[in-house]
């Protein structure tokens, strides 16, 4: 008998530590080009975005694998994670904004999450991953 709750987290912290290690990659990547470090600051930071790169390709694989087993063995933890964000996106969509300085942005994404949970659902894609810096639900 598999545990859903235990396996919504186990592949919920893998897809955080793939969006953490994006989004470190992203932000390296940003200060190389905006704030001309040194060139051996440069040099170190084009290495880590290297390594950040490498553990996404890693852990997106994982990921791939893991959703595609769980599909197959117990297709009621993929259908448990995709609610789960699909929940917080249609309270915000449903409220007809995002929150915060600028509503529009995360009303947009959270319509974009909805569409990419529902791909996941469906099978279409191994997860989603939008940029979610935008929405708090």
């Amino acid at each position: 008998m598999v545990d859903v709750k235990e396996e919504v987290e186990r592949l919920e912290s893998l897809r955080g530590d793939i969006k953490a290690w994006q989004d470190a990659a992203n932000w390296l990547g940003d200060f190389v080009d905006h704030a001309r470090p040194s060139e051996a600051v440069e040099q170190e930071a084009l290495a880590a975005v290297a390594r950040y790169d490498w553990q996404v390709a890693g852990g997106q694989r994982l990921l791939h694998e893991l959703v595609a087993d769980l599909r197959q063995t117990a297709p009621e933890v993929i259908e448990a994670w995709v609610s789960i964000h699909q929940s917080g996106c249609q309270r915000i969509v449903a409220q007809g904004q995002g929150e915060g300085i600028d509503p529009e942005p995360g009303l947009f994404v959270a319509t974009e999450m909805l569409a990419e949970r529902e791909k996941a659902r469906q099978g279409e894609a191994h997860y989603a991953c939008v940029n979610d810096t935008l929405l708090r639900v």
